[in-house]
């Protein structure tokens, strides 16, 4: 209300047309600053549904902020199991064109992977570890790969499979 009042302070002019207005229209001018009592009501009650309107969007976006992060996580994880995914086939594809030996690091394996972004986890923005330098095909359950990350991690297996892990199994 105080804030119709300062507009309608430095709106004097138009406060006088729209006042000889309404008398012209036979309302009879009770309220402020020759407006109608019901105008003015009518302004101070739209400016109190506006507050509550905002204050309501307000409160709805608080909620939705937490929802909205545990669903960012979760995608970061799907991609990261997705990237070391990619690193794993690549690896089997070496191993199947240098007679079962798995590379000894990421480099000597790029020309089987299609871009280098698929070396990094993206829920840690760090590159995956390689220790698969050495091992052959000849137990799957071989670790060529892993990141590490607060709620756990991902490891990548010989035989191409990806696992998501608790931080006390990749210890």
């Amino acid at each position: 209300l105080k804030a119709l009042s300062a507009w309608l302070d430095a709106h004097r002019e138009l406060a006088s047309l729209v006042a000889a207005d309404l008398r012209r229209r036979g309302v009879r001018a009770t309220g402020t600053r020759g407006l109608p009592a019901e105008a003015v009501r009518r302004g101070a009650k739209g400016v109190v549904n506006v507050l509550v309107v905002l204050v309501i969007l307000g409160i709805l976006a608080s909620m939705m902020l937490p929802a909205l992060s545990r669903a960012k996580s979760r995608a970061q994880r799907i991609s990261s199991v997705n990237n070391m995914k990619q690193v794993g086939l690549a690896a089997r594809i070496f191993a199947n064109d240098h007679g079962g030996r798995f590379p000894n690091s990421f480099e000597e394996m790029k020309d089987e992977l299609v871009t280098d972004k698929v070396l990094i986890d993206p829920s840690t923005g760090q590159r995956f570890v390689w220790i698969g330098a050495g091992k052959t095909e000849a137990n799957p359950e071989l670790i060529l790969a892993y990141s590490r990350s607060e709620s756990g991690g991902v490891v990548g297996l010989a035989d191409g499979s990806v696992q998501q892990v608790t931080g006390d199994k990749l210890d």
